[in-house]
Protein backbone atom coordinates (compact mmCIF):
# COMPACT_ATOMS: atom_id res chain seq x y z
CA UNK A 1 0.00 0.00 0.00
CA UNK A 2 1.28 3.37 -1.24
CA UNK A 3 0.20 6.65 0.82
CA UNK A 4 0.95 10.41 0.30
CA UNK A 5 -0.74 13.77 0.41
CA UNK A 6 -1.20 15.95 -2.07
CA UNK A 7 -2.81 19.14 -2.60
CA UNK A 8 -4.68 18.29 0.69
CA UNK A 9 -5.93 14.66 -0.85
CA UNK A 10 -4.50 11.99 0.95
CA UNK A 11 -3.88 9.29 -1.73
CA UNK A 12 -3.84 5.33 -1.41
CA UNK A 13 -3.05 2.96 -3.72
CA UNK A 14 -1.84 -0.80 -4.11
CA UNK A 15 0.77 -0.93 -6.32
CA UNK A 16 -0.85 -3.84 -8.68
CA UNK A 17 -3.77 -1.27 -9.31
CA UNK A 18 -1.92 1.16 -10.31
CA UNK A 19 -0.07 -0.88 -12.62
CA UNK A 20 -3.15 -2.21 -13.92
CA UNK A 21 -4.21 1.12 -14.66
CA UNK A 22 -1.05 2.53 -16.51
CA UNK A 23 -1.07 -0.83 -18.51
CA UNK A 24 -4.72 0.52 -19.54
CA UNK A 25 -3.76 3.67 -20.15
CA UNK A 26 -0.89 2.51 -22.33
CA UNK A 27 -3.59 0.09 -24.11
CA UNK A 28 -5.71 2.99 -24.74
CA UNK A 29 -3.46 5.59 -25.83
CA UNK A 30 -1.76 3.63 -28.07
CA UNK A 31 -4.61 2.45 -30.33
CA UNK A 32 -5.38 5.99 -30.53
CA UNK A 33 -2.26 7.02 -31.61
CA UNK A 34 -2.93 3.98 -34.20
CA UNK A 35 -5.94 5.80 -35.41
CA UNK A 36 -4.09 9.15 -36.25
CA UNK A 37 -1.29 6.69 -38.12
CA UNK A 38 -3.88 5.22 -39.98
CA UNK A 39 -5.29 8.61 -41.07
CA UNK A 40 -2.52 9.81 -41.45
CA UNK A 41 -1.03 6.97 -44.27
CA UNK A 42 -4.08 7.18 -45.91
CA UNK A 43 -3.66 10.85 -46.30
CA UNK A 44 0.26 10.57 -47.78
CA UNK A 45 -1.31 7.44 -49.99
CA UNK A 46 -3.86 10.00 -51.04
CA UNK A 47 -1.24 12.88 -52.54
CA UNK A 48 0.44 9.78 -53.46
CA UNK A 49 -2.13 8.71 -55.97
CA UNK A 50 -3.05 12.22 -56.73
CA UNK A 51 0.90 12.85 -58.09
CA UNK A 52 0.56 10.04 -60.62
CA UNK A 53 -2.82 10.61 -61.65
CA UNK A 54 -1.20 13.93 -62.41
CA UNK A 55 1.53 12.47 -64.66
CA UNK A 56 2.13 11.17 -68.43
CA UNK A 57 0.72 7.75 -68.97
CA UNK A 58 2.87 4.70 -69.69
CA UNK A 59 2.62 1.44 -71.73
CA UNK A 60 1.54 -0.58 -68.73
CA UNK A 61 3.61 -3.57 -70.04
CA UNK A 62 6.64 -1.46 -69.17
CA UNK A 63 5.52 -1.54 -65.53
CA UNK A 64 6.85 -4.07 -62.86
CA UNK A 65 4.77 -5.38 -60.10
CA UNK A 66 6.44 -6.23 -56.65
CA UNK A 67 2.70 -6.95 -54.34
CA UNK A 68 -0.16 -5.33 -53.32
CA UNK A 69 1.70 -3.37 -49.96
CA UNK A 70 4.88 -1.77 -52.44
CA UNK A 71 2.49 -1.40 -55.57
CA UNK A 72 -0.37 0.66 -53.65
CA UNK A 73 2.70 3.14 -52.91
CA UNK A 74 4.39 2.94 -55.98
CA UNK A 75 1.14 2.35 -58.68
CA UNK A 76 -1.77 3.20 -57.20
CA UNK A 77 -3.54 5.61 -59.34
CA UNK A 78 -1.12 5.89 -61.97
CA UNK A 79 -2.00 6.98 -65.43
CA UNK A 80 -1.25 4.00 -68.06
CA UNK A 81 -2.17 3.10 -72.02
CA UNK A 82 -2.63 -0.09 -73.64
CA UNK A 83 -3.50 -1.29 -77.27
CA UNK A 84 -5.79 -3.79 -77.93
CA UNK A 85 -9.66 -4.37 -77.99
CA UNK A 86 -12.36 -5.31 -75.35
CA UNK A 87 -13.90 -8.99 -74.88
CA UNK A 88 -17.35 -7.95 -74.98
CA UNK A 89 -18.54 -11.81 -74.26
CA UNK A 90 -16.75 -11.83 -71.15
CA UNK A 91 -18.18 -8.88 -69.04
CA UNK A 92 -18.30 -9.05 -65.31
CA UNK A 93 -20.92 -7.11 -63.09
CA UNK A 94 -20.21 -6.31 -59.21
CA UNK A 95 -23.43 -5.81 -57.30
CA UNK A 96 -24.14 -3.73 -54.49
CA UNK A 97 -22.13 -0.74 -56.05
CA UNK A 98 -23.48 2.46 -54.72
CA UNK A 99 -23.66 5.50 -56.66
CA UNK A 100 -25.39 9.04 -55.27
CA UNK A 101 -27.67 6.62 -52.96
CA UNK A 102 -28.61 4.42 -55.96
CA UNK A 103 -27.48 0.71 -55.63
CA UNK A 104 -26.19 -0.50 -59.19
CA UNK A 105 -23.16 -2.68 -60.70
CA UNK A 106 -19.97 -2.09 -61.65
CA UNK A 107 -18.65 -2.98 -64.88
CA UNK A 108 -15.52 -5.21 -65.57
CA UNK A 109 -14.90 -6.13 -69.04
CA UNK A 110 -11.91 -7.94 -70.05
CA UNK A 111 -9.64 -6.51 -72.39
CA UNK A 112 -6.93 -8.03 -74.38
CA UNK A 113 -3.42 -6.66 -75.02
CA UNK A 114 -2.25 -6.32 -78.66
CA UNK A 115 1.86 -6.84 -78.18
CA UNK A 116 1.82 -9.80 -75.68
CA UNK A 117 -1.89 -11.41 -75.53
CA UNK A 118 -2.18 -10.30 -72.32
CA UNK A 119 -5.64 -9.82 -70.53
CA UNK A 120 -6.42 -6.88 -68.38
CA UNK A 121 -9.63 -6.43 -66.34
CA UNK A 122 -10.80 -2.75 -67.43
CA UNK A 123 -13.38 -1.07 -64.83
CA UNK A 124 -15.68 1.17 -67.57
CA UNK A 125 -17.17 2.11 -64.74
CA UNK A 126 -21.17 2.31 -62.80
CA UNK A 127 -24.53 1.08 -64.37
CA UNK A 128 -27.73 0.51 -62.70
CA UNK A 129 -31.25 -1.68 -64.24
CA UNK A 130 -33.79 -3.52 -63.27
CA UNK A 131 -32.91 -6.62 -63.67
CA UNK A 132 -29.26 -8.66 -64.92
CA UNK A 133 -31.22 -9.01 -68.00
CA UNK A 134 -32.09 -5.66 -68.85
CA UNK A 135 -28.23 -4.87 -67.37
CA UNK A 136 -26.85 -7.16 -70.46
CA UNK A 137 -28.81 -5.24 -72.94
CA UNK A 138 -27.60 -1.37 -71.62
CA UNK A 139 -24.00 -2.64 -71.71
CA UNK A 140 -22.90 -1.34 -75.48
CA UNK A 141 -20.22 -3.43 -76.58
CA UNK A 142 -17.29 -1.51 -77.92
CA UNK A 143 -16.04 -3.14 -81.40
CA UNK A 144 -12.17 -3.13 -82.88
CA UNK A 145 -9.27 -2.47 -81.63
CA UNK A 146 -8.38 0.67 -79.85
CA UNK A 147 -6.20 2.53 -77.61
CA UNK A 148 -7.45 2.51 -73.99
CA UNK A 149 -5.77 5.16 -70.86
CA UNK A 150 -7.22 5.24 -67.42
CA UNK A 151 -5.82 4.51 -64.13
CA UNK A 152 -4.17 1.29 -61.90
CA UNK A 153 -6.13 0.44 -59.02
CA UNK A 154 -4.56 -1.91 -56.51
CA UNK A 155 -6.92 -3.30 -54.07
CA UNK A 156 -6.35 -3.85 -50.46
CA UNK A 157 -6.58 -7.58 -50.75
CA UNK A 158 -7.21 -9.89 -53.30
CA UNK A 159 -10.31 -11.17 -52.65
CA UNK A 160 -11.31 -14.58 -52.96
CA UNK A 161 -14.34 -15.44 -54.51
CA UNK A 162 -14.05 -19.48 -54.06
CA UNK A 163 -10.93 -22.21 -54.62
CA UNK A 164 -12.00 -22.78 -58.33
CA UNK A 165 -15.02 -20.71 -60.59
CA UNK A 166 -14.65 -23.89 -62.63
CA UNK A 167 -17.33 -23.33 -65.90
CA UNK A 168 -18.14 -19.76 -66.19
CA UNK A 169 -21.52 -18.50 -67.21
CA UNK A 170 -21.07 -15.06 -69.01
CA UNK A 171 -21.56 -12.39 -68.07
CA UNK A 172 -20.46 -13.11 -64.83
CA UNK A 173 -22.26 -11.47 -61.52
CA UNK A 174 -20.94 -11.48 -58.64
CA UNK A 175 -20.03 -9.24 -55.35
CA UNK A 176 -16.29 -9.18 -55.74
CA UNK A 177 -13.32 -10.97 -58.38
CA UNK A 178 -10.24 -11.97 -57.68
CA UNK A 179 -7.73 -11.96 -60.41
CA UNK A 180 -6.14 -15.26 -58.60
CA UNK A 181 -9.23 -17.03 -59.41
CA UNK A 182 -9.43 -15.31 -63.00
CA UNK A 183 -6.46 -16.24 -64.12
CA UNK A 184 -6.93 -19.84 -65.88
CA UNK A 185 -10.28 -19.16 -67.65
CA UNK A 186 -8.30 -16.74 -70.30
CA UNK A 187 -5.61 -17.49 -72.76
CA UNK A 188 -2.16 -15.72 -71.63
CA UNK A 189 -1.12 -13.89 -68.82
CA UNK A 190 -3.26 -11.57 -67.17
CA UNK A 191 -2.11 -8.18 -65.38
CA UNK A 192 -2.78 -8.58 -61.58
CA UNK A 193 -4.50 -5.07 -60.71
CA UNK A 194 -7.96 -3.31 -62.42
CA UNK A 195 -7.46 -0.57 -64.63
CA UNK A 196 -10.45 2.08 -64.51
CA UNK A 197 -11.11 3.89 -67.93
CA UNK A 198 -10.76 6.97 -68.43
CA UNK A 199 -13.32 9.70 -69.63
CA UNK A 200 -12.75 9.71 -73.24
CA UNK A 201 -12.81 5.51 -73.45
CA UNK A 202 -15.18 4.30 -75.57
CA UNK A 203 -17.93 2.28 -73.83
CA UNK A 204 -16.80 4.26 -70.68
CA UNK A 205 -19.93 4.15 -67.98
CA UNK A 206 -20.49 6.68 -64.75
CA UNK A 207 -17.06 6.73 -63.75
CA UNK A 208 -18.01 6.64 -59.71
CA UNK A 209 -14.99 5.80 -57.91
CA UNK A 210 -12.40 7.48 -55.89
CA UNK A 211 -8.98 6.08 -56.62
CA UNK A 212 -8.43 5.97 -52.45
CA UNK A 213 -11.27 6.67 -49.97
CA UNK A 214 -9.41 8.36 -47.10
CA UNK A 215 -12.56 8.38 -45.02
CA UNK A 216 -10.77 10.26 -42.13
CA UNK A 217 -13.56 11.02 -39.70
CA UNK A 218 -13.90 7.68 -38.90
CA UNK A 219 -10.42 7.34 -38.27
CA UNK A 220 -10.88 10.50 -36.19
CA UNK A 221 -13.50 9.59 -34.32
CA UNK A 222 -11.76 6.25 -33.05
CA UNK A 223 -8.84 7.49 -32.17
CA UNK A 224 -10.74 10.18 -29.93
CA UNK A 225 -12.85 7.51 -28.63
CA UNK A 226 -9.42 5.57 -27.35
CA UNK A 227 -7.84 9.15 -25.96
CA UNK A 228 -10.96 9.64 -23.97
CA UNK A 229 -11.13 5.89 -22.59
CA UNK A 230 -7.16 6.42 -21.55
CA UNK A 231 -7.85 9.93 -19.64
CA UNK A 232 -11.13 8.03 -18.19
CA UNK A 233 -8.71 5.08 -16.57
CA UNK A 234 -6.93 7.94 -14.71
CA UNK A 235 -9.68 10.32 -13.32
CA UNK A 236 -11.26 6.73 -12.23
CA UNK A 237 -7.94 5.64 -10.43
CA UNK A 238 -7.32 9.11 -9.30
CA UNK A 239 -10.85 9.65 -7.76
CA UNK A 240 -10.82 5.84 -6.48
CA UNK A 241 -7.25 6.72 -4.94
CA UNK A 242 -8.01 10.33 -3.43
CA UNK A 243 -11.32 9.13 -1.52
CA UNK A 244 -13.24 12.20 -3.63
CA UNK A 245 -16.06 9.76 -4.12
CA UNK A 246 -16.83 9.41 0.01
CA UNK A 247 -16.32 12.71 0.65
CA UNK A 248 -19.15 13.46 -2.33
CA UNK A 249 -21.76 11.12 -0.87
CA UNK A 250 -20.71 12.69 1.92
CA UNK A 251 -21.45 16.09 0.52
CA UNK A 252 -24.64 14.52 -0.64
CA UNK A 253 -26.01 13.71 2.20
Amino acid sequence: MVCFECFGLRIRFHWLSAVTAFLLFLAFSSLGVWQFGKAKAKIEALEQSEVLASQEPVNLRELSFGGLVSDRISLQGKGVFINGHYLNDKNIFLIYKHYQDMIGYEVITPFRIREDNGVVLVSRGWITAPSPTQLVEKVTSVIGEIRLTGQIYVPESDVEVGAELGEVDWPLITKDISVTNLKDIFDGPIYPYLVRAGEDVPGVLVRYWPVINPDLGMHFSYAMQWFGMALSVLAVFFIACSGLKDRFIRWLK
